[in-house]
């Protein structure tokens, strides 16, 4: 590494970029966002406790880039009511949405209605 080059700590998609749609990993944030800005974030003073608790060895330096922050818009609720609202997400908790992750996800349901309805199916079958 080079005197004064800036290592980079970042996890996240690196694929993601601005108007892409997201949903959170985890319970935020909830629904389906385009991101409208990302803002790089680097290690500070600030940071300096925190840095000396890494795991794996791993010791960041003031200066050193982390995950950005997205700026996002709603656009639909979990339950795919057109929503609005701004609010702001750790790039490590987005996961990018496309095509071909829309498709995995109807099938998905489609399978557990599937399931669903066998089950339901086999009581009627029993019931009568």
């Amino acid at each position: 590494m080079l005197v004064g080059e800036i290592k980079d700590y970042s996890n996240h998609d690196k694929t993601i970029k601005v108007g892409d749609i997201v949903t959170g990993r985890t319970d935020f944030p909830k629904g389906y966002h385009r991101v409208v800005r990302i803002e790089r974030r680097f290690y500070g003073d600030h940071d300096a406790e925190w840095m000396r608790k890494q795991k794996d060895g791993i010791i960041a330096q003031i200066g050193d880039e982390y995950n950005p922050l997205f700026y996002i818009e709603r656009i639909v609720t979990a339950t795919g009511k057109k929503s609005g609202g701004y609010n702001t997400c750790d790039a490590v908790y987005c996961q990018k949405i496309t095509k071909t992750a829309i498709k995995k996800m109807k099938k998905d349901e489609m399978d557990k209605i599937r399931a669903k309805y066998k089950l339901l199916e086999s009581f009627i079958e029993v019931i009568e």
